[in-house]
């Protein structure tokens, strides 16, 4: 697989892996069938060029969407129950590109709205309701290493091997918004969106090759802040968790996934204790959404790990004194993620859909806090953004500053101290109060 791809694709029903050999085959299987995978054929979709990039819809668990060197988007329905036999007829082909199509993301809001880039520099629309591409995105002079959409749908970022990073409103215009940066880019580099889309992260590396993470301001893509990792060859696959505003940092063939929060004060990037594995890791492919973890065992995120030889899950926890509360201060009401917010139609027209968020508190369970949150139809939501033609207002949602959680989490461990209190009975009168003690006349030196 070329490096710009990622090795992995979960979502909590099935995994998409690539399978070495012809015809650009991808090994679909079922999270639900754990086990040792039976001998033979292994189920998998086959799509005639070499499968470059492929992602599973957000919305729909059973479509899968695959770019290969054809310059060809082939969509994929997986039935019920998953594959048995390989598959070789795709339920759509879109010929998208005149060259080698490269990436292929779907967009986190709006169902059906899908971004394709490829060798020949340019990034394509496409609805996937018509079949048809609604904006061609130019203004690269060379190969496109990665894309991501904003948390909104609206914008769509890009970190291009001539060092630069664009962002562009597709909706507005075929030319970036904003171009900036100056990224050693000839080895590789990714992109993601971080803080509500107050940040945009770029792993990349040095002049001296070492392995490097850049955080931009999306306002006017200035530099906030670079860290410096350690010296490798390999590229630094980020994954962000936008409710814990968590980064991870893993490579191929490494044994170590780093961890860092991101927050607004300086230096943005604090490092939390890294995973390490008991052997050498292919790729993780994150669960997006939230409402597949475990809440009550303070499960913040989940990812499959893929090795040579088998796919394991691996589970991010918190440790915590108070379990049987839930803990609100990690798990804020989350973006109903899996769920499309609008249609392609109502995006294209340029309409600014409400984000929606939800409470993960599991029914029956107390919040460590003592709040209970409740969101109702007309709750829950924020704009994101209020100005539709003013980049500089992307996503001008609240957010706590670091000092601001301190706070509230003294808030927190004071409520959990009076709620010990009240369980637990406090006797005031001291044990020597009880003791007779010795005759005053003891104390008379005279005598």
């Amino acid at each position: 697989m070329p490096a710009e791809c990622e090795y992995i694709q979960a979502n909590t029903d099935r995994l998409a892996i690539p399978l070495a050999g012809p015809g650009g085959k991808v090994a679909i299987i079922e999270t639900a069938k754990a086990g040792r995978i039976s001998d033979g054929v292994m189920p998998a979709v086959i799509n005639t060029g070499t499968a470059m990039d492929f992602a599973w819809d957000p919305f729909n668990n059973a479509r899968l969407a695959v770019v290969t060197d054809e310059g060809a988007l082939n969509l994929w329905i997986i039935p019920e129950g998953g594959l048995f036999v390989q598959v070789n007829k795709p339920d759509l082909t879109i010929p998208a590109h005149s060259d080698k199509a490269s990436l292929v993301r779907f967009n986190p809001v709006a169902k059906d709205i899908i971004a394709t880039a490829a060798f020949d520099w340019l990034l394509k629309i496409w609805n996937l309701c018509t079949d048809q591409e609604v904006a061609a995105l130019t203004g690269h002079t060379d190969q496109i290493y990665s894309m991501a959409w904003s948390q909104c749908g609206r914008f769509l970022s890009t970190v291009c091997r001539d060092g630069k990073v664009r962002i562009y409103d597709p909706r507005s215009g075929n030319s970036p918004v904003r171009e900036g940066g100056d990224i050693v880019a000839k080895k590789g580099a990714r992109i993601i969106w971080a803080l509500e889309n107050k940040f945009i992260i770029v792993s990349g590396f040095s002049r001296q090759s070492e392995r490097q993470i850049i955080i931009y301001d999306s306002k006017d893509l200035s530099v906030l802040h670079t860290e410096t990792m350690s010296v490798s060859p390999g590229m630094l696959i980020p994954y962000y968790d936008e409710d814990s505003s968590t980064l991870f940092l893993s490579g191929k063939g490494e044994v170590t996934v780093n961890a860092f929060e991101i927050a607004e004060d300086a230096p943005h990037m604090f490092q939390l204790s890294a995973y390490k594995a008991p052997n050498p890791s292919q790729g993780y492919g994150f669960l997006p959404h939230k409402n597949a973890l475990d809440i009550k065992g303070v499960e913040f995120a989940r990812a499959y790990r893929l090795t040579t030889k088998t796919i394991e899950p691996i589970s991010f926890t918190v440790p915590r004194v108070k379990s049987a509360y839930f803990q609100d201060d990690l798990f804020p009401p989350t973006l109903v993620a899996w769920e499309a917010l609008c249609s392609a139609e109502t995006w294209l027209k340029g309409d600014e859909p409400d984000l929606r968020f939800v409470s993960l508190q599991p029914e029956g369970m107390p919040s460590l806090s003592g709040n209970t949150i409740k969101l109702g139809s007309g709750e829950g939501k924020r704009k994101s953004v209020e100005e539709k033609n003013n980049i500089n207002n992307i996503n001008n949602l609240n957010s706590l500053t670091r000092e601001e959680t301190k706070e509230v989490n003294r808030d927190i461990t004071k409520a959990m101290t009076d709620i010990m209190e009240s369980k637990i009975e406090v006797e005031e009168e001291l044990e020597q109060d009880r003791m007779e003690g010795v005759d005053s006349r003891d104390w008379d030196n005279d005598n």
